[in-house]
């Protein structure tokens, strides 16, 4: 697959997005709508062209498609667990599992970076760390690279050789301007990811603060959720508050409010928990190559369950999601639940 498309969503374009989401929430006001955000309404999954021998993905059109993480207490991947072990919960009552694999599954990872004038002094960390990430991937999965400050920008297409891509895309931006980072995630699930099946995810290297973006927060969550991409956060915050401390020490005086890095960091923790990521927090910006390759890995570790639900009825509401596992010494983790799909939808 080839990069050949390089956009960028002008704020003329990122505007129609906005309106075409807004005339499909007055049509989904029609249908009661859950306070919780969850995962999106489940789809039908077409598998790769090049899978590894013997993976099927479930196809079945009402079909809960879950990526489930499994570690032990005391760290660790807990691998080789049966699907009898499992346990899968809609609104407290269990479902019949009829998908499982233990194999590493291709996925659609999107990495988000945050380019604006705040990382310019790291960008060269931020690349490596990007093109380390790329070659941890397997020849299945396939990348793309949005990098956004004022406006968001396509620089990688979806591609499976997004290590040299990286290195020349990235190469050319000099970091500077304003943080858009909802408009960036808004363009991501809205355009970018519209017509990608299976299994997907975005990494998002930022700080959690916006000041030039059209949507907001809220909009973009209800997004997000609806896409059933898994959201990692790789947050810029703990090396703000270090550089911060230095600041204070240097100079007296802090150039970010304390309560701005809560509430950013809040949101941050909201956002991944919402689409069953998480957010990671590297001290430095060298250790950004660490972090990617932990969530690569992570990727690469998790089970696939499917299951379709009880309840048949197409009615666009929130159902919450449990699943357990018959070990006491395991923890399991995924997104918390899922829009139904409307009347409107298949």
């Amino acid at each position: 697959m080839r990069n050949t498309r390089i956009k960028v969503w002008s704020a003329a374009l990122l505007a129609a997005l906005v309106l075409g989401s807004a005339a499909r929430a007055r049509q989904n006001e029609k249908q009661d709508k859950p306070a919780p955000p969850a995962a999106s309404s489940p789809q039908k999954e077409t598998p790769p062209a090049d899978v590894p021998p013997g993976f099927k993905i479930g196809v079945e059109v009402n079909m809960v498609n879950l990526p489930v993480n499994a570690r032990h207490t005391g760290g660790g991947f807990a691998k080789g667990l049966p699907q009898e072990a499992f346990h899968v919960y809609e609104d407290g009552a269990e479902q019949e599992i009829s998908f499982f694999l233990q194999e590493s599954v291709p996925v659609h990872v999107l990495l988000l970076i945050d380019c604006s004038g705040s990382v310019q002094t790291e960008w060269g960390s931020i690349k490596s760390a990007a093109r380390k990430f790329a070659e941890a991937l397997s020849p299945q999965d396939r990348l793309a690279v949005i990098a956004f400050n004022t406006l968001p920008k396509l620089v990688v297409d979806w591609t499976d050789k997004g290590a040299p891509l990286i290195d020349k895309a990235l190469g050319r931006i000099l970091p500077k301007g304003n943080t858009a980072l909802f408009d960036a995630l808004y363009v991501s699930f809205d355009d970018l990811f519209k017509n990608v099946t299976g299994k997907k995810a975005v990494i998002l290297l930022t700080d959690g603060f916006d000041n030039n973006s059209q949507v907001n927060y809220e909009n973009t969550l209800e997004l997000a959720v609806r896409s059933e991409a898994l959201i990692y956060v790789v947050s810029k915050t703990q090396a703000l508050r270090n550089l911060m401390e230095f600041y204070q020490k240097e100079y007296g005086n802090v150039p970010i409010n304390a309560m701005d890095f809560a509430a950013a960091d809040q949101m941050l923790r909201h956002l991944t928990f919402q689409t069953g990521g998480r957010v990671l927090y590297p001290g430095t910006f060298g250790e950004l190559g660490n972090i990617y390759l932990e969530v690569a890995q992570e990727l690469a570790n998790q089970y696939a369950i499917g299951y379709v639900p009880h309840n048949a009825q197409k009615d666009g509401k929130y159902r919450n999601i449990q699943v357990s596992v018959d070990r006491a010494d395991i923890r399991v983790s995924t997104r918390p639940g899922y829009y139904a799909p409307g009347a409107d939808r298949r």
